[in-house]
């Protein structure tokens, strides 16, 4: 994409199609833009994916402990994550990849973020707002959380077609129908992301565990090239039937995520614990059981469960490596697991409680004098004056 790009904005500069860039955000993965940013004169911000939180632990792993490579992920010794005011501790297996310190790849990405003018996240100040301060001193960087951007468009019709195509439009109001005929909080929503591949014998777990639970649940099944013996197992154990009244299954088919987990209906989130499905879990006032798999997920599974007290965590035995198949969770665990964050228990009613008081701080961030808003006129601000210094430099160095 560099090339390409960089052409883009050069043209654009020379006023070959009426405006002139002046600033750049970019994705941190997208390195490159580092280089394109410096040749063209242009400000640039970071935006980076995931919140305050995994991004400052991700940092102190990186600092502390030289980088975690993934031959190492079999280690499964505890390490606690200094500086921080909340008691987590990581194993190695939970988060390898974070690209050994020294080597080229981590030069690169600690480079960008170090020559950047700032960070934009996808979070909101009152849900991480000791996180967000120790992440900026950390990288000595302002931190502008702009967040959550699932509550950009509350439209329930867009929600529920977004992404659609004919076929799935049908498949969503079915799903609708469903998910209508059923009680306030009752509903398990499971939904494993868009990389995470299960075994076919995990696939049965899970459906066992979710049957024998007793609750009402929507299943989104990612096959992965498995759909034939997916497929075969529904008809053959008369899984789908059994459970017509009781369940939603979705197969293929683009889920409308924001939709299901704001219905009523729905009083509880199965997540893989990426940090989108993390968002909108915590914007649509659900709490989550966390089954993370890799990447920042584990961190993101601390923050619901450790640190914001929203989540029930899973007992996943190894952590996975993102090519290798997803297995060994029993259907005893997941039944035990959704049973105990759908029940009745003083912790469970917290849990509710205080996952409904971040929806509710969620939708005042994104509100008019919301904290998201002021937090945007304030980077749109730092942007245009940052600009003035560029363009007062280059002024001055024309005089000589």
């Amino acid at each position: 994409m560099k090339d390409p790009v960089k052409e883009w904005i050069e043209k654009e500069k020379m006023g070959v199609y009426g405006d002139i860039p002046i600033c750049m955000v970019s994705d941190y993965c997208q390195t490159w833009t580092r280089n394109i940013a410096s040749e063209l004169g242009l400000v640039r911000f970071v935006f980076n994916c995931i919140g305050s939180f995994p991004s400052l632990c991700e940092a102190i792993l990186q600092e502390s402990y030289g980088g975690i490579g993934e031959e190492e992920a079999t280690d499964n010794r505890k390490m606690v994550i200094k500086g921080i005011p909340d008691n987590v501790t990581v194993t190695k297996a939970e988060v390898p990849g974070f690209f050994p310190k020294g080597t080229s790849l981590y030069d690169e990405f600690l480079g960008a973020y170090e020559t950047s003018d700032g960070i934009i996240l996808n979070s909101f100040t009152e849900l991480e707002p000791e996180y967000i301060k120790l992440f900026e001193t950390f990288k000595g960087k302002k931190v502008w959380p702009l967040g959550p951007v699932g509550l950009i468009n509350r439209d329930i019709t867009e929600q529920i077609h977004r992404g659609t195509t004919i076929s799935s439009t049908v498949m969503n109001d079915r799903l609708l129908n469903f998910l209508n005929s059923k009680p306030d909080d009752s509903v398990i929503y499971l939904c494993m992301g868009s990389l995470a591949r299960l075994s076919l014998a995990q696939v049965i777990e899970i459906g066992l565990g979710l049957e024998e639970s007793g609750h009402p649940f929507v299943w989104a099944i990612k096959t992965h090239g498995k759909s034939d013996e997916v497929e075969s197992w529904l008809k053959e154990s008369r899984f789908e039937k059994r459970n017509q009244s009781n369940g939603f299954i979705i197969k293929e088919y683009w889920v409308p995520q924001v939709m299901i987990l704001s219905h009523l209906s729905v009083g509880g989130f199965l997540t893989h614990c990426g940090w989108n499905s993390s968002m909108e879990g915590i914007t649509a006032g659900v709490p989550m059981l966390t089954w993370p798999c890799f990447f920042d997920q584990f961190l993101n599974a601390k923050f619901l469960v450790n640190v914001l007290k929203i989540g029930v965590m899973v007992r996943v035995k190894e952590p996975t490596l993102w090519w290798d198949e997803i297995s060994g969770i029993e259907r005893g665990e997941i039944e035990k697991s959704v049973k105990e964050l759908m029940g009745c228990s003083e912790e469970a009613v917290m849990r509710r409680k205080r996952a409904n008081e971040l929806k509710i701080l969620a939708e005042k961030a994104m509100g008019v004098d919301g904290s998201t808003q002021n937090n945007l006129d304030a980077f749109v601000h730092e942007a245009f004056s940052l600009v003035k210094i560029n363009i007062s430099k280059k002024l001055n160095k024309s005089k000589f």
